[in-house]
Formats: structure tokens, sequence, C-alpha cells
């Protein structure tokens, strides 16, 4: 996480999901083979506070963390995420509910999630009823 702050001045990085690989070791010896689980990549969304080139931003944050473990990063103005979040829109809503914070900068505030979630359902109710007619 310190290096994908390093890299840029970060508002918000939720953690979006990881790979996992299983690795199995087998033999004629072992009945039940022991296995174990690494992550080779994480997907997280990193939200920033200027409107400068996010693509940059992106590619200096994945390098930076490439030595250590690959790092597929999103890359978005809060300001964008907030609005979005504000409207309901379905990719800032999940994030907000259900993706991990790792880290928010003093001061930063975001909607209410009631109001997302109140608003995400009558939105469904909406589209459940114009669908059905």
């Amino acid at each position: 996480m310190n290096l994908i702050r390093e890299a840029e001045e970060v508002q918000c990085i939720y953690m979006l999901g990881s790979t996992l690989t299983t690795r199995r070791t087998e033999s004629v010896f072992m009945q039940e083979a022991p296995s174990c689980r690494s992550a080779d990549c994480y997907y997280v969304l990193v939200l920033i506070n200027s409107n400068e080139n996010v693509n940059a931003v992106q590619d200096k944050i994945e390098n930076r963390a490439l030595h250590l473990v690959p790092v597929t990063a999103i890359v978005m103005p809060m300001l964008t995420f907030k609005t979005w979040l504000a409207k309901g829109h379905p990719f800032a809503c999940k994030v907000y509910r259900q993706a991990v914070l790792l880290y928010k900068s003093v001061g930063e505030e975001l909607a209410d999630p009631e109001f997302i979630a109140a608003d995400e359902v009558k939105n469904r109710a909406v589209l459940y009823t114009e669908a059905n007619n």
C-alpha cells in the first residue's frame, strides 16, 4: 500500500480482488498431497484528487509494485467516484459496499450508504416493474 501512496497523492485505495494460485505437490509416498495458496496478483481501485492523466498514474503504480507482486490498478479521480456513488452507479455502489477499503486519507468523506442502498433497491424495483409490464 505504501508503494501506491508514494507513487501519487492518493485519497482512497480499495481492494477489488486477487488472483490466487494453489500449488500442490504429489508423491507416491503421500496419500494426501499438501497444498498451499498464494496471491499472484492484486486488483485495486485507486482514487486520486487530481485530474492528471490517470493512465500515467496507473502505469507508475503498477511498475512500482511489479518487483514485489503484480498489481492491476484502476485509477480514477475521487470526484468522478463520488459523482457515480451519489447517482447510484452500479460499479461505485458495489465497490463502496463490498470492496475492502485499504486506505482513506484523513477528512475524506463519501456518500451515506443507506441512501445508496435505498436508491439502488428503488431503481431495481422500477426496472423490474418496467420489464414485467
